[in-house]
């Protein structure tokens, strides 16, 4: 959880000057959500009126009516899913403009040592993965909005369908999101170790190619490749470490919707035949359709919060550059108010020149 309010917060930072807009977008996502929530229970009425028909008209426009809402339900959904995608979209790519740009700003007003201290190779790459995560989870966000619209609006229709099944289905939702969160809390501090791999890559990487003259009239290249290919293959065992939890996870959670899925589908049959009524193919569908719709929920979170895990760790990168910012630096610099002189003594200087000849200047004064 702290990684996805970690990056709610940097897209909330990000998008000053257009929250209206993020609070429009997100409000349609869960209005469209909710119109695709009616889906299930238009069709399984319509297969309920079929099974029970006696081809008399009251039933026929009965049915000709939920035909007309399967018609009307896309159409209001993407009427609202399509504009509220274009806007996410498009606060994505100015977040992270404005993202990129604050962190362009701090570094080129850090003092020289800190550079020193800090490989380019590895700034450049914390700059490029903190950015890029923050631009993917903004315009991936409305996947939280159908997880919350599928998760809760299918255990409400499940509760007025069969009130035993939402139990069931809470219950599972409880075990399935303690499973994932178990996981990621180990996978997240993988994810850290190897951010950190990869910024040693990339460090070797900048050094290699910008210095590629250097490197081909060395006759470096055999050197150089095996250097880079160590750096990379070094952190090997870790990656397959990472990718085996992962399918654990995957494993358990399949498991669990599986089992949650037949229990509640058994105890309807179970229960409808023990009372002597019939097992109503409408009803039936609903009920696997709402607890397919949770089954999609905790996959897509699963998915989702790995992904967001993964994504916090490479947003985390670019703290020591928003730590290094110096607040001196917005300040307007205020002189005295009687002061009359201004000068300048003993200054030494060099610099290199356009046609890269270094030029000197030694012992200046100024008064």
């Amino acid at each position: 959880m702290k990684a996805f309010l970690a990056l709610v917060a940097a897209a909330w930072t990000y998008t000053e000057g257009k929250r209206f807009w993020f609070c429009l977008y997100l409000l349609m996502s869960f209005a469209a959500n909710a119109i695709l929530l009616i889906e299930p229970f238009a069709i399984g009425k319509l297969l309920n009126a079929v099974q029970q028909t006696t081809a008399n008209g009251a039933e026929l426009s009965y049915m000709m009516f939920y035909f007309g809402m399967m018609i009307l339900i896309p159409i209001g959904f993407w009427s609202l899913h399509g504009p509220a995608r274009v806007i996410e979209n498009n606060l994505a790519f100015y977040a992270r403009t404005r993202f990129m740009d604050r962190q362009f700003h701090i570094v080129t007003s850090l003092p020289i040592q800190w550079h020193r201290d800090h490989h380019s190779g590895q700034t450049i790459n914390k700059m490029r993965k903190s950015c890029s995560a923050l631009f993917e989870f903004m315009s991936n966000s409305y996947n939280f909005v159908e997880i919350i619209m599928k998760l809760c609006g299918s255990v409400i229709a499940l509760y007025l369908l069969l009130p035993t099944a939402s139990m069931i289905a809470l219950a599972v939702s409880i075990v399935a999101i303690t499973i994932v969160f178990a996981f990621d809390r180990v996978l997240v501090k993988s994810y850290e170790a190897l951010n950190e791999k990869d910024h040693h890559v990339a460090s070797a990487l900048h050094d290699y190619i910008t210095n590629i003259f250097t490197v081909i009239t060395l006759r470096l290249e055999q050197l150089t490749q095996s250097e880079l290919w160590k750096r990379m293959s070094h952190y090997a065992p870790k990656f397959r470490t990472n990718n085996v939890i992962n399918e654990w996870k995957w494993f358990l959670t399949t498991i669990i919707i599986s089992i949650m899925t037949v229990s509640v589908l058994a105890w309807y049959a179970t229960t409808t035949l023990d009372t002597g009524g019939v097992i109503l193919a409408g009803t039936f569908f609903m009920l696997y359709e709402y607890l397919q719709k949770v089954g999609g929920a905790f996959y897509t979170f699963a998915w989702k919060y790995s992904t967001t895990v993964q994504q916090y760790a490479d947003l985390k990168t670019s703290e020591s550059i928003l730590s290094a910012e110096r607040a001196e630096y917005y300040r307007h610099p205020i002189l005295p108010k009687n002061w009359k002189n201004l000068s300048i003594r003993n200054l030494n200087f060099a610099y290199e020149n356009n046609e890269h000849q270094t030029e000197h200047l030694s012992d200046i004064s100024i008064e």
